[in-house]
């Protein structure tokens, strides 16, 4: 029989065991949960952010929409008088067929009568006959509309359609869009009026919340539910219910409204409200949006983790009595090794591509101070002529032998070299301007608007003093005019990389040639920028490697073997694109990188959400 000390002993020995492992589950326990807690909410973000994009620019495409049929032809033409109801009849059907969500187009005149008038009828595109036409000058949409000045939009709030005093069954979400028409004399003619069948943007809504998060619900400014909620919840407002967010959790809706995180209860909450006035101000060309029920709030609910202490870890417990010291310990030893390998992996890489870009930076400081040197040593130049002149004039002046031709003449002297003086410092000028502004992308991965031929244009003009001493040209192809919503600082290091790649190995032992580097707008928002050469090609065994880390052909000669893997890491990684390559023995190479006109969100640090645009 163990003896009392033995006894001691072992209930210690057990006691520390349990502790512990205890101790480890508590903590590994509290991380998953904080993590899945975590997880959740970014997934709800991501979810609201996808939500927001896509339904702010529905809205704003169908607004800029209403400006294209006011500008049509058959719409003016019927607006000064010269063109017939039942051409723009057909033109009306070719829009509403065009276009699936459009519930009904019509053109009512400044007295309210309807002139024109399109209906969907299931998959029918049904013109309204003259003695059908109603009188709307009564309702809300065309009063609202018809007293706005040129230039403007009214949208309405999104509500269930009313067919004779009656809710439509079954419903029909319907969202309006009216901007007042003028002649081009300025005569007010009326109100172009558009009916979105808005069920497309509640679909789309469950569709962007599954599977990942809870359902995105959709509320308007007084926190009616439109979306997102069982059937009984929605539209309060349209059956005189008061099944809204203020009533139900008003504590929640009041923080929403406020935009401050909501704290407290069983759930965890994210919510953004839309903006749509100055989003479709903004990207629909209007000087004015005037909007009846705005903002409208999106929110996801998510649960909180649960306590450590809950029915749930019961089993737990008992299991922990039984063999889970060991596994345990061991498991969150290889765990904890496993992260730590991947921190220093990606530790790796961030200081891979860091030294890169201060390569890249150093690169484009040795090329501005070349660029530099010319317009600045123009100024010292004549800056020293002046001077010299100016001193000629002082002695002439004070030995009285001066006439007025002679002082008219070194006037224009100084005159002219001061202009010149300020052309060549304001060339210099904008050498560092622009160097200032890619250099700071550079520093970055900040995400901004920008135009891509712009900022290709600045890169090509600062990288040229490279190319100034061999027999290689950099030159800029044909470039599309594109906006992009993307992060400038990696495409353009991935751009140098390029093209410093085909300069130092597409063209051995001195041979001339050229670097060439266009940009063409693709369909699905996308656009390929191709950085091509007339050099030596790439090996057909070299091609499947070029992407190896260390890889080089030209080691001792400038290449290091990472360029190329800094390039399809930002390509694939930070701007969300592919890349391809193109190359034969003696037929040059061409590298395209396809990226999205918006990058994804992934990979950016917190400054990536400014949409405010700066610079090229």
């Amino acid at each position: 029989m163990p003896t009392m000390d033995e006894w001691r002993l072992m209930l210690a020995l057990f006691a520390a065991a349990f502790t512990i492992i205890l101790l480890i589950w508590y903590v590994s326990y509290s991380v998953e949960q904080r993590l899945q807690e975590q997880r959740s909410r970014l997934q709800a973000e991501g979810a609201l952010r996808l939500a927001d994009i896509w339904v702010s620019g529905f809205i704003a495409d169908y607004a800029q929409f209403l400006n294209v049929i006011e500008d049509g032809y058959a719409f003016k033409g019927r607006l000064e008088g010269e063109v017939e109801t039942a051409a723009l009849v057909q033109d009306f059907s070719a829009w509403v067929r065009a276009k699936p969500d459009i519930a009904q187009l019509r053109y009512i005149a400044a007295d309210g009568m309807e002139q024109v008038r399109v209906d969907r009828v299931g998959d029918a595109i049904v013109p309204v006959g003259q003695s059908d036409l109603q009188d709307k000058s009564a309702r809300y949409y065309f009063q609202a509309a018809n007293s706005l000045p040129a230039g403007s939009l009214y949208l309405s709030p999104l509500d269930l359609n009313v067919e004779g005093g009656m809710i439509e069954e079954p419903w029909q979400p319907v969202l309006r869009l009216a901007a007042p028409v003028f002649t081009a004399d300025g005569v007010r003619r009326g109100v172009l009026v558009v009916n979105l069948d808005a069920s497309s943007i509640l679909v789309k809504l469950d569709l962007l919340a599954s599977p990942f998060v809870r359902r995105i619900q959709l509320l308007n400014a007084d926190g009616y539910w439109m979306g997102g909620v069982a059937r009984r919840d929605r539209w309060g407002f349209m059956f005189d219910k008061e099944t809204t967010l203020a009533v139900r959790a008003p504590e929640l809706f009041t923080d929403m409204k406020a935009g401050v995180e909501h704290q407290g209860g069983a759930q965890r909450y994210v919510f953004a409200g839309l903006p749509l006035g100055e989003t479709i101000a903004e990207d629909a060309g209007f000087e004015r949006v005037e909007t009846a029920d705005t903002p409208w709030y999106l929110l996801v609910a998510y649960p909180r983790a649960p306590a450590f202490v809950s029915s749930e870890n019961l089993p737990g417990f008992a299991v922990l009595f039984l063999a889970s010291a060991v596994f345990a310990a061991l498991a969150s030893r290889l765990i904890n090794h496993r992260r730590a390998a991947e921190a220093r992996v990606r530790a790796a890489e961030e200081r891979m591509v860091r030294i890169d870009r201060l390569a890249g930076l150093g690169g484009l400081v040795a090329g501005v101070s070349h660029e530099l040197n010319t317009p600045i040593g123009n100024a010292m130049m004549v800056a020293t002529t002046i001077d010299r002149r100016a001193e000629s004039l002082q002695e002439a002046l004070q030995e009285g032998r001066v006439g007025r031709n002679a002082f008219a003449r070194a006037l224009d002297d100084i005159r002219h070299g001061t202009r010149m003086t300020r052309e060549a410092l304001e060339g210099a000028s904008e050498i560092i301007g622009n160097f200032k502004q890619i250099a700071v992308d550079q520093a970055s991965d900040r995400r901004r608007r920008f135009s891509l031929e712009r900022y290709l244009l600045d890169t090509i003009s600062l990288l040229q003093p490279q190319f100034s001493k061999g027999n290689v040209r950099l030159v800029s192809g044909p470039m599309d005019d594109v906006r992009m919503h993307s992060c400038p600082g990696p495409l353009g290091q991935a751009v140098t990389n390029l093209i410093n790649n085909a300069r130092l190995h597409a063209f051995p032992d001195g041979a001339a040639g050229t670097v060439t580097v266009t940009a063409e707008g693709k369909d699905g928002g996308r656009v390929a920028i191709t950085v091509a050469d007339d050099g030596c090609g790439i090996a057909p065994e070299h091609r499947d490697r070029i992407f190896d880390p260390f890889f080089s052909t030209s080691f001792g000669k400038g290449g290091s073997g990472l360029g190329l893997v800094i390039v399809h890491n930002i390509v694939t990684g930070v701007l969300g694109g592919d890349i391809t390559v193109d190359s034969a023995p003696g037929a040059g190479t061409r590298i395209t990188l396809l990226i999205p006109l918006v990058s994804p969100l992934r990979g950016i640090d917190s400054n990536a959400y400014q949409t405010k645009e700066h610079g090229p």
